[in-house]
């Protein structure tokens, strides 16, 4: 009867090839991570609609922009400047609009009807954006 022999191995030794093959695997499953986080997986259409919007809100006229305008910070959407030349020392020019979003059937209605387009691009990008949170 032929001995068998038996190759003692360290358990603790994994072999090369199956660390090779596990890099590839981490590597490439971080990158889809990466990229994922890059993209956030927002269509870029919703994205340049977004945009759109934005940069149609603020070319409007100032009058059109100083309906929202408010000092109140806790108002749920307000357009602010922070161009005040008689207070700032240091001129640092700022337009921005602030709108409560969650749950957007509560405070569409209060986002600017002007541009028209912008309740409906706006609201798809927090919508989508809304999703992006739930998964993170």
């Amino acid at each position: 009867m032929s001995k068998q022999r038996r190759s003692k191995r360290d358990p603790t030794r994994v072999p090369s090839a199956v660390i090779f093959y596990m890099q590839i695997i981490i590597s490439t499953r971080l990158m889809q991570v990466l990229i994922s986080v890059i993209n956030h997986n927002i269509p870029p259409s919703v994205i340049n609609g977004a945009l759109d919007a934005a940069k149609a809100f603020f070319n409007m006229s100032s009058e059109e922009k100083m309906q929202l305008m408010s000092d109140d910070v806790w108002k749920p959407v307000r357009y602010g400047t922070s161009l005040n030349h008689v207070k700032d020392r240091v001129h640092f020019w700022r337009d921005f609009i602030k709108q409560y979003c969650n749950p957007i059937s509560e405070w569409i209605d209060l986002w600017p009807s002007n541009p028209a387009c912008y309740r409906e691009q706006m609201g798809n990008y927090a919508e989508a954006v809304h999703e992006l949170q739930k998964t993170l």
